[in-house]
């Protein structure tokens, strides 16, 4: 493996065509794959797409592996990227740029019930509805969201129809309805 620091590991059925069980593993060198058919190690760097060398978090859906990466461990954020070629290549996802500016650091991507939540810390909570090719984000608490410290948002943990949102201010709790939108009312 490229890496010596690692950060993440994610087990996909469905990101390597032919191979039911791969492993990716990020971390300060970018993102590594193992397979258990006996293929040969392969690592994907920045010069392989990933807007940086740091994988602070891995998350396979859909088969697709999404890499939200950082300039160092304790760096300034650079991104999300996307591979929909079993880790071989990615694309920088940067549809929620166009909203937000340069992305905060990204600190999880989670999924729940067909759609993709992010964590990203100062620009707050992020959901895609396509598998992650464009996104929208998600005020968490709309009383004064430009201060609001609840709309920071560090980690997510997705069961059911609920998801669990740590933030500056503490733990909130949202819920999906039956359309796919997100309350925190119940």
């Amino acid at each position: 493996p490229n890496s010596k620091w690692s950060s993440d590991i994610v087990f996909c059925s469905d990101c390597l065509p032919g191979d039911t069980m791969v492993v990716f593993i990020g971390g300060d060198g970018g993102v590594t794959r193992a397979s258990t058919s006996g293929q040969l190690f392969h690592s994907a760097t920045v010069e392989d797409g990933l807007p940086a060398s740091f994988v602070r978090d891995l998350h396979a859906f859909a088969g697709r592996l999404f890499a939200a990466t950082w300039e160092s461990k304790t760096g300034n954020a650079a991104g999300l990227a996307v591979s929909d070629d079993g880790g071989e290549t990615f694309t920088e996802v940067d549809d929620f740029i166009q909203y937000s500016g340069p992305p905060e650091r990204i600190h999880e991507v989670i999924d729940m019930r067909g759609r993709l939540y992010l964590a990203m810390e100062e620009e707050g909570l992020w959901v895609s509805a396509d598998t992650g090719d464009t996104w929208q984000q998600i005020i968490v608490d709309p009383s004064n969201p430009a201060t609001n410290r609840r709309n920071v948002v560090w980690g997510l943990e997705a069961i059911e129809d609920t998801l669990r949102v740590g933030t500056d201010s503490g733990l909130v709790t949202l819920y999906m309805d039956a359309s796919g939108g997100i309350d925190s009312s119940k």
